[in-house]
């Protein structure tokens, strides 16, 4: 037995409605799918189709801001050691300094908002 999947990724979905949109326009009359209101599917996929493309920008503009965000903390996935200039070098700085003033009492970090494990 054959299994037709319907997919549930919005881009796949969308790809789909418009492949079965441009069929019945191509079969006209003769199309087997008359019978569906085909006009509210067309005019609900345009809207959805430009709400995703928003969507897909947005995403884009997080993705970026997310990205200079965490280089300026000194946490993106391309920084392997800790980079002058950024939060986590200060910040790393900052335990250095307390850590050294503080060697016989470490749990005194914890007031300046450090774990200690």
């Amino acid at each position: 037995m054959a299994i037709i999947c319907v997919p549930k990724k919005m881009s796949e979905l969308i790809e789909l409605s418009e492949k079965i949109i441009q069929k019945h326009q191509r079969l006209g009359e003769k199309s087997p799918i008359t019978i569906i209101d085909t006009g509210q599917l067309f005019m609900d996929l345009n809207e959805i189709r430009q709400m995703h493309e928003a969507y897909i920008s947005l995403k884009k503009e997080c993705e970026k801001m997310r990205d200079d965000i965490q280089l300026r903390l000194g946490v993106h996935r391309n920084q392997n050691n800790i980079v002058s200039g950024t939060i986590r070098f200060n910040v790393v700085q900052v335990r250095d300094v307390l850590k050294g003033i503080n060697r016989n009492c470490l749990e005194n970090l914890c007031d300046w908002g450090f774990k200690i494990i």
